[in-house]
């Protein structure tokens, strides 16, 4: 094993200090007792992944990365990976040591397959292999339609799941509506489609479905859009 081998110079350390206290003249079962006894707690502690601070040592020394030199307040498991906090802030490290995201952050928790992250009151997101999704500037950000729905103030916006944006973030409100994106800004509609092209310009009072098309509303005046967003009665 990986670790069992990382840990042998210290077992052999501390099998050569036992042996120390063995040959003393006095209490020789009790010491002999005592140091297995604490070799035995050590090392089920270390290796079952207890949270201590021999178990940190003993990580570092798996790891053998300058990041983990340090000890650290808490080692945990999180989706495969080791998320590790120092004071009040959060990183994240792979089982062989490669760190995906920098401890930085006060918040990291897994979303939809990827990291969502926390510094001060915003919010990003990393992907599993440590690349940035969504930039750390988003009040909210929720997983929507195989998507990324994100809102920064009052303003919503969407994202792809590999991070690319489908709608900018400068609207009040988006809704999923036959298979495309209704949008609102103040009081006026448009629609994107799925993969973010503009249907229908954000100028209409209301959109609504007519025969499978789109029925526009702007004003008195009225006109109809197919589902390409070519405007069949203008």
């Amino acid at each position: 094993m990986p670790i069992f081998n990382a840990l042998k110079p210290l077992i052999k350390i501390m099998n050569s200090l036992f042996t120390s206290i063995i040959r003393l003249p006095f209490a020789r079962k009790t010491w002999v007792r005592g140091g297995i006894l604490l070799s035995l707690v050590l090392s089920t502690g270390i290796l079952s992944g207890c949270k201590t601070p021999a178990h940190t040592a003993a990580l570092n020394a798996v790891k053998g990365q300058e990041e983990l030199s340090g000890e650290f307040n808490q080692i945990s498991f999180l989706n495969g990976n080791y998320l590790i906090k120092k004071d009040k802030f959060f990183g994240l490290y792979s089982k062989s040591g490669d760190c995906i995201i920098p401890c930085e952050f006060n918040q990291i928790s897994f979303l939809n397959g990827n990291y969502l992250i926390k510094k001060d009151k915003f919010f990003g997101l990393y992907s599993k292999s440590g690349d940035i999704i969504i930039p750390c500037k988003f009040n909210q950000i929720s997983f929507f339609n195989g998507g990324y729905l994100v809102k920064k103030d009052k303003f919503f916006g969407l994202y792809s799941k590999s991070g690319d944006i489908i709608i900018p973030c400068k609207f009040n409100q988006i809704s999923f509506f036959n298979g495309d994106y209704l949008v609102k800004k103040d009081k006026h509609f448009g629609l994107y489609s799925i993969s973010g092209d503009i249907i229908i310009p954000c100028e209409f009072n209301q959109i609504s479905l007519l025969n499978g098309d789109y029925l526009v509303k702007k004003g008195n005046k009225q006109s109809l859009y197919n589902a390409d967003g070519q405007e069949i009665l203008p």
